[in-house]
C-alpha cells in the first residue's frame, strides 16, 4: 500500500502541514518496512484502546470489538500507547508514559534488538494508520472533505497526533 499511495494535497483538501506530516510518516515507514516485516507476527487486537477495554474499577473485565490483525506483538502495545498516551493527552504525558510503559513491557516480555529498533516506527505506524484511513476514505470517495464515518476536522486532528509521535 505504501508504494501505491501518492499524496495530492489539493485534491484531498488537506493543508500543507497535514501533507508534510503524512509524507514524513510514509518516508519513515518505508525506511523500516523490511525490518518490520521480518519481525515475528501473531494474531493481535489491532484497535486495543479505551473504548474496547471494559473495566470494573481498576480490573479489566472484558476486551471487546476484536479487530484482528496479523502483526508483531509489539505493534499491539504501540496501538494501546497511542490511544492512552497520545490521543487527547498533554505532551508531557506522552513523553513520560510511553518510555515508562515500554520499560514495564520489557520487564515482562523478551524484546529482541530487532523489535527494539522498530519500536519508534511501530509507534508512528500506530498513529499514522488512523490518519491514512481518513485520507484513503477521501481518495475512495473522490472528495476533498471528511467522509462518513469520520467527523469534520478529524484528519487534521489525527495529523497532529502523528506529528507528536514523529
Amino acid at each position: 500500500m505504501l508504494d501505491d499511495f501518492r499524496l495530492d494535497a489539493a485534491s484531498l483538501g488537506i493543508s500543507r502541514e497535514v501533507a508534510t506530516i503524512t509524507q514524513q510518516a510514509l518516508d519513515l515507514l518505508r525506511q523500516y518496512r523490511a525490518e518490520i516485516v521480518s519481525l515475528p507476527h501473531q494474531l493481535i487486537h489491532s484497535d486495543i484502546g479505551p473504548g474496547n477495554i471494559l473495566f470494573e474499577g481498576d480490573k479489566v473485565v472484558s476486551i471487546i470489538d476484536f479487530t484482528p490483525g496479523y502483526e508483531p506483538d509489539l505493534y499491539a502495545l504501540c496501538i494501546s500507547l497511542f490511544w492512552y498516551c497520545v490521543v487527547d493527552q498533554p505532551d508531557i504525558l506522552a513523553q513520560t508514559r510511553i518510555p515508562a510503559a515500554a520499560r514495564i513491557y520489557r520487564e515482562h516480555h523478551e524484546v529482541t534488538s530487532e523489535e527494539g529498533n522498530c519500536f519508534f516506527a511501530l509507534m508512528v505506524r500506530a498513529a499514522a494508520y488512523r490518519l491514512f484511513t481518513r485520507l484513503n476514505a477521501r481518495v475512495e470517495a473522490g472528495v476533498d472533505r471528511e467522509v462518513a464515518p469520520f467527523s469534520p476536522g478529524s484528519t487534521e486532528r489525527m495529523a497532529g497526533f502523528v506529528k507528536r509521535v514523529l
